[in-house]
């Protein structure tokens, strides 16, 4: 039902519909994704990157271009690739020694 909701644009349903589906079932990582979705079209970026965590928590996978796209909405894209990236690497070693 969600992703007919998503499909019409109707994101404010699609994420009630996932909710449902993720209180029915809480070990469904593809109803986190596609939750995360909806929050992503209604631009609430903290919550698809929640979601998106719980998805990957979960073992499942996150579409790439989705997940560059919210990277660059959201404005995390150094967060996890390029010069910034490997400086955050970098100070965590430091940190653990």
């Amino acid at each position: 039902m969600g992703a007919a909701y998503g499909g019409l644009e109707r994101y404010t349903e699609a994420i009630a519909a996932f909710n449902k589906a993720v209180a029915l079932k809480p070990d469904d990582a593809e109803a986190y994704h596609n939750r995360a979705l909806a929050h992503y079209f209604r631009r609430d970026y903290a919550k698809a990157w929640a979601d998106v965590k719980a998805c990957r928590k979960l073992g499942g996978e996150i579409d790439p271009p989705f997940l560059a796209d919210l990277r660059k909405a959201s404005g995390r894209e150094d967060r996890w690739g390029g010069r910034a990236c490997f400086l955050a690497r970098i100070w965590v070693l430091i940190a653990q020694y």
